[in-house]
């Protein structure tokens, strides 16, 4: 619980401490490290490249997340102009309880799902939808019915049986893209789609080597088969992703000038239709900043509301910045 709603205001000093001390319960398998070191494919480009040559005759690609990993989300958020250009035109989502206001361009609000409101998961569904991606909230609230058999049953409806031509990206929770039942014995929706609907997906585990990400510079991918163990074969290939979520440069910066820790956050203006109130808006960009620490971060040039919090969530300064570009 302290990771997620840590990871909401990015990756903090806070954040990296409670990360450090989840990371610290893993032991490293050193079979499994030469086998990342000797055959994987290293590094965003050759990644991207992978990824696109196995999605391009696919119709439906799912990526997992853990949700206090914050670069899962933006592994994809990169992808998604490529999937676009494939012919992808669905982006499903574990988190949204609701899509029709998504989908007819409406700001994202708090109200649209929980994880996103963490800033890496709110800028995904913004350049979906500037993309022109249709939102799909497949969660299963019908308490009568399994969870995960609802979840498949949703995403097909909303999905293939309606469009013949539906090609669609998921993005779902750590297991739910599981094509085999998992050490339990369970079956998760990725199984449920390819037994019951005969869809195959395409799959692209990003948790499972968690712990070894800081064994690879930024991201590497290795086909699951190839580290000889049941306990990966869940899925088709296993990414290792150590993308940073830190900016040391940008052309927005701003140092706490406050003599206590404070959270940093930054409102498209357009969202608020030039009202004072953030209301239920989910901030463009957040940082929890520790008193003298100095924020940096690359935007679009536009108009923000900018506005910082005490720990009490009291404003201390609320005012229309505009930032523009830099080479």
């Amino acid at each position: 619980m302290q990771l997620t709603y840590s990871s909401f205001l990015g990756a903090s000093k806070d954040y990296h401490e409670f990360l450090k001390k989840w990371e610290n319960n893993y032991k490293l398998d050193s079979t499994v490290c030469q086998i990342i070191d000797s055959i994987s494919v290293q590094g965003f480009n050759k990644t991207r490249e992978l990824i696109l040559k196995e999605a391009q005759n696919q119709k439906l690609v799912m990526f997992n997340e853990n949700h206090f990993y914050p670069n899962h989300r933006l592994l994809l958020s990169r992808l998604l102009q490529d999937f676009k250009k494939l012919g992808f035109n669905y982006l499903a989502l574990e988190t949204l309880v609701q899509d029709s206001a998504l989908n007819s361009g409406s700001a994202i609000t708090l109200n649209n799902g929980f994880y996103t409101r963490e800033q890496n998961y709110s800028e995904l569904i913004r350049k979906a939808q500037a993309l022109g991606f249709k939102f799909v909230a497949y969660e299963n609230y019908d308490e009568e019915k399994e969870r995960k058999l609802g979840e498949a049953e949703n995403l097909y409806n909303q999905t293939f049986k309606k469009d013949s031509l539906a090609k669609v990206v998921v993005l779902a929770g750590i297991s739910h893209i599981f094509k085999s039942p998992d050490n339990q014995k369970k079956k998760w929706m990725a199984s449920i789609l390819k037994e019951k609907y005969g869809i195959d997906p395409l799959t692209f585990d990003q948790t499972s080597l968690n712990p070894y990400n800081k064994t690879v510079n930024d991201i590497a991918i290795i086909k699951s088969a190839d580290l000889k163990s049941k306990y990966y074969n869940t899925t088709d290939w296993q990414i290792i992703n150590n993308l940073p979520l830190i900016e040391s440069s940008g052309n927005f910066e701003y140092k706490n000038e406050f003599k206590t820790a404070v959270q940093l956050a930054l409102f498209l203006e357009s969202d608020l239709n030039n009202q004072k109130l953030i209301n239920d808006k989910v901030p463009f960009r957040s940082f929890l900043l520790q008193k003298g620490e100095t924020f940096y971060t690359r935007i679009p040039s536009q108009d923000y509301r900018f506005i910082i919090f005490d720990k009490n969530g009291a404003m201390l300064k609320n005012e229309i910045i505009n930032v523009r570009m830099v080479q």
